[in-house]
């Protein structure tokens, strides 16, 4: 006879030999465990800071290519300039970093599912009655954090090498544009890099589970994206069925968010609006996930199969 579940103690299930009763642990028990994993691995660490001094390297080599050249002329460079100091640096930064994370929770997310097959710790997971769609939500939920961490870490090494070049440079470094408007503007440019890095997070996850492989769910996820580029531009010379079908692709979605990534002056839509770009991208999210999670109840993993 099974005992009654007590407040916070997760759902119990059925007793061991020995009359000890198992507990399934609840989804904040297991959004934490992923959490302490992926803070122990090395990793980690390393992923954070690529974003953090990647985005920081690249503000710093475009500022330093302007100043050191002799294109144009002095206004045409001034201008240049000063795209790349704040606010404005926010705009090509907050681009390029979109295109960086998203390739360095690829890597997070693969290993986030394809570890625990490599490492043979994902019987130990199953073997212990938890919730196969419990793990895989918490998991999820870990990869949709560190895309928030990717993105914050990416933003500050903007903000501080554009700061950097500016006071170094001894241009006029002024803060009058920190205003409230400003903080509410940039939270739904946040908002949006985002979502666009969890796009990829949630593929590599989706395809590293289905196919349990690491390495899989990095190549495909990063590939997919090259491969797009070709078939969308291929698609570009049929005409109107041609936009038609490379609109349900994830690349012009993508840009189409990406042109609203900008503080000043954003680009236009391509003929595709925002928010059909968030609903398609999401079915890229959603479908993928489903496949992979109802694949993954249905695997038979203590047995090694």
């Amino acid at each position: 006879m099974q005992a009654a579940a007590t407040p916070g103690a997760g759902t119990p299930l059925a007793t061991t030999p020995s009359g000890a009763q198992r507990t399934q642990a609840g989804l904040a028990a297991l959004l934490r465990m992923e959490q302490l994993k992926l803070r122990a691995r090395p990793m980690t660490k390393v992923l954070l800071g690529i974003a953090l001094f990647g985005s920081a390297l690249f503000m710093s080599l475009a500022y330093l290519a302007v100043r050191l050249s002799s294109y144009g002329t002095e206004a045409d460079r001034q201008s240049d300039i000063q795209a790349l100091l704040m606010p404005n640096g926010l705009n090509d930064g907050t681009q390029i970093l979109s295109l960086l994370a998203g390739i360095l929770i690829a890597v997070l997310a693969a290993s986030v599912a394809g570890s625990e097959f490599s490492w043979g710790t994902v019987r130990v997971l199953v073997g212990t009655g938890q919730s196969r769609v419990k793990l895989v939500v918490a998991k999820v939920l870990a990869v949709l954090q560190y895309s928030v961490a990717f993105a914050a870490a990416g933003v500050a090494g903007v903000v501080i090498a554009s700061t950097t070049m500016g006071l170094i440079g001894g241009h006029d470094v002024s803060y009058d544009w920190l205003t409230m408007g400003f903080v509410g503007d940039f939270a739904q440019i946040f908002a949006r890099l985002v979502f666009l890095i969890f796009v990829n997070g949630a593929l590599a996850f989706s395809i590293a589970l289905l196919t349990r492989s690491l390495a899989a769910g990095i190549a495909i996820s990063i590939g997919w994206g090259v491969v797009e580029g070709i078939v969308v531009a291929l698609l570009g010379t049929m005409g109107n069925i041609g936009d038609k079908i490379s609109q349900g692709l994830t690349t012009p979605n993508v840009n189409a968010i990406m042109n609203h990534l900008r503080i000043t002056d954003p680009a236009g839509s391509d003929g595709i609006n925002e928010l059909q770009a968030f609903g398609v991208l999401s079915l890229y999210i959603i479908i993928p996930l489903a496949i992979a999670t109802f694949v993954f109840r249905r695997r038979d993993i203590t047995s090694g199969a």
